[in-house]
């Protein structure tokens, strides 16, 4: 999928964390429906793969589900966020 169709950002750190967790995409789901989140194992797969776009307020769900706060999650992400030609060209 071309980088410009992606739907989220954050599909790849919530797919290593959910992972880190040792919980398969079914756990995860039905994690996510303890917090709240009624969400279906093929939704969960479409975030992951970047497929489906990501509101506010279910990435709250995902961080309560996933245990990790709003600052290491954001943080983690940026870290791992490749630098925009943009950005590059304002040097």
């Amino acid at each position: 999928m071309n980088a410009a169709k992606h739907q989220n950002i954050i599909g790849p750190l919530v797919q290593e964390l959910r992972e880190r967790k040792g919980l398969s995409r079914a756990e995860f789901a039905d994690e996510l429906k303890t917090v709240g989140w009624d969400i279906s194992v093929n939704h969960v797969e479409k975030i992951e793969t970047r497929e489906a776009m990501v509101k506010d307020f279910e990435t709250l769900y995902l961080l309560r589900a996933l245990e990790i706060g709003q600052d290491e999650f954001w943080r983690r992400l940026s870290a791992n966020m490749p630098e925009s030609p943009r950005s590059r060209a304002s040097r």
